[in-house]
């Protein structure tokens, strides 16, 4: 409770009223508030910071999806076409 005595000039003996006790709980108040939010603003900047990179690294492994598709795509278009080049008859050597 002494946290939240009045921190106003008061003279020897006085005693400080319910007003003066309740300005400086409401200061008190204010500042522990002003800390929080200040701390939601730093996660909130570093939540914004993470889902960034997220998004952008995400993109460039669908990139890289894509890429890889298309190879496998080439490569599977090579095979169909050496398979028709291939005799459908056995050769026989003499």
């Amino acid at each position: 409770m002494s946290d939240i005595m009045p921190s106003g000039d008061l003279g020897e003996g006085e005693k400080p009223t319910g007003e003066m006790i309740f300005t400086d709980f409401v200061k008190k108040v204010n500042e522990m508030f002003g800390e929080a939010v200040e701390g939601f603003r730093v996660l909130d900047d570093e939540d914004a910071a993470l889902t960034q990179y997220l998004q952008e690294d995400l993109a460039k492994q669908q990139e890289k999806g894509r890429q890889l598709r298309a190879q496998i795509e080439k490569a599977q278009y090579s095979i169909k076409q050496f398979m028709r080049a291939l005799p459908t008859s056995p050769v026989i050597e003499e």
